[in-house]
């Protein structure tokens, strides 16, 4: 299994904290987001990843760069497809997987590349959907989660034997279908990649395309826990699922707080379902609940409902 994860997006919804980090590689649990993403691949049996990068390019590469040396050396080869001008999703696939080729050779008949969104927290069964893709004999599988309003934003529609039979549709399009919502994971034969376009979307030019030419795309569902960091709440959220006990990680467990073994807590402070990042302060006596805290950044007053960045800005995720 072979890999590329999607990296070259602006992060706009996720302002002010992108302005400082581009989102794959913002801190979750003092972790760059997309190399949750990257534990699950090599976990999962991937070989190599390629991660495409745009925005602040230098500083995703590096962050992600000095993750894989530190923690991942020797598990999973990562090597970045930079791009100038934005490819589309399609397009940054295709270059991501020619990038790969290039640098570890040509992928056999029976090897399928996992593409990936590196801004979600997402960690399905890769292996079970992979032996479903060459079971099935399928050049595109979508992995697709189950939602309330699947139509809300396009739905991906699936017939009883899993093979698609609509796509960003609007309404049901045959009594025994399943409409679902694309997950932003994919399993892809060689056949598929060699027609993705040079430029574009990767399902309006991509899976449409090959779905019009009869090709064997399919759907598969996952159940497993879906969750796009897409905003400064949801990304504030998703912290306290984990400490929670609401959402899983490995590495990480349930519990009151997260404080990093290198951050600096004052004296008398209360730390309340807070993480506290690496080389962070907290003054004596200050109360923080609820609240996020970067690497490096310092709280000197009471907080709650906030991320602290090391610029000194304060962003409230207050409802």
């Amino acid at each position: 299994m072979r890999a590329m994860v999607f990296g070259a997006g602006l992060g706009t919804r996720l302002r002010p904290l992108t302005e400082l980090l581009p989102k794959p590689v913002v801190p979750f649990f003092d972790t760059p987001l997309s190399c949750w993403t990257l534990e699950h691949l090599a976990a999962s049996g991937a070989s190599s990843a390629v991660v495409n990068t745009h925005y602040d390019a230098d500083k995703t590469e590096r962050e992600i760069g000095a993750y894989v040396a530190r923690s991942m050396a020797g598990r999973l080869r990562v090597s970045f497809s930079r791009e100038a001008t934005l490819l589309g999703t399609g397009g940054g696939l295709r270059r991501a997987w020619e990038l790969e080729e290039r640098e570890h050779g040509a992928m056999s008949d029976d090897e399928v590349l996992v593409a990936i969104n590196g801004d979600i927290l997402f960690a399905p069964d890769l292996s079970a959907l992979v032996a479903m893709h060459r079971a099935r004999r399928a050049v595109a599988t979508m992995v697709l989660r189950r939602t309330e309003h699947p139509f809300a934003l396009g739905a991906i529609e699936i017939a009883p034997d899993g093979r698609v039979v609509a796509m960003l549709a609007k309404d049901r399009v045959t009594e025994q279908g399943t409409p679902a919502m694309f997950t932003g994971v994919h399993v892809l034969s060689r056949s598929a990649l060699a027609r993705l376009p040079h430029e574009g979307c990767v399902v309006r030019q991509g899976y449409r395309r090959w779905q019009e030419e009869g090709l064997a795309v399919f759907g598969a569902l996952s159940d497993a826990p879906w969750l796009d960091l897409g905003t400064p709440r949801v990304y504030r959220d998703a912290h306290l699922e984990v400490l929670r006990g609401a959402r899983r990680l490995p590495g990480t467990k349930a519990g009151p707080d997260w404080i990093a073994a290198s951050a600096v807590v004052g004296s008398g402070a209360t730390i309340v379902e807070s993480v506290v990042g690496a080389a962070a302060t907290v003054a004596a006596g200050v109360r923080l609940e609820r609240s996020v805290v970067w690497p490096g950044a310092r709280v000197e007053t009471d907080l709650a409902d906030a991320i602290v960045l090391p610029d000194g800005r304060i962003v409230s995720v207050a409802e």
